[in-house]
């Protein structure tokens, strides 16, 4: 396992590759924005795993795992907020997956997206509650 000086150290002689799009790349193969692309993770795992490995074959040094929507607030659109820890999991699972089969020195970096909802005072979501989902 990388240690956090190994990572710095990498830094230090060069910048890293990231991936690409996620969403952008599921859309192209078919999926409507409409769809849960986090629970892609579930129930089309060969495909997030391909697009992982074809991302690492063109060079990337970091895998973003597909959990960008992964929280319970965000989930319960499908009503599949029960599933996050699943879903969550089966993202990092995925991008290690992809990196042990491509190359094993890529960084697998968990991707957090936002709420879509604002913050009190202006929005519903208390800080403690936005702590919680997260």
């Amino acid at each position: 396992m990388t240690t956090r000086k190994d990572f710095l150290a990498h830094l230090a002689e060069r910048p890293l590759l990231a991936d690409g799009a996620m969403g952008t790349m599921l859309y192209a193969r078919g999926f409507d924005f409409s769809e849960c692309y986090d629970e892609l993770n579930l129930s089309h795992p060969d495909v997030v795993l391909d697009i992982h490995r074809q991302y690492a074959a063109a060079g990337a040094d970091v895998l973003e795992t597909n959990t960008f929507g992964a929280n319970a607030l965000r989930l319960a659109e499908w009503n599949l907020e029960g599933a996050t820890a699943e879903i969550a999991a089966r993202g990092v699972e995925l991008a290690r997956q992809a990196a042990r089969d491509v190359r094993p020195d890529i960084y697998i970096a968990g991707a957090v997206g936002p709420l879509g909802v604002n913050l009190a005072p202006l929005g519903s979501i208390s800080r403690d509650e936005a702590y919680r989902i997260f």
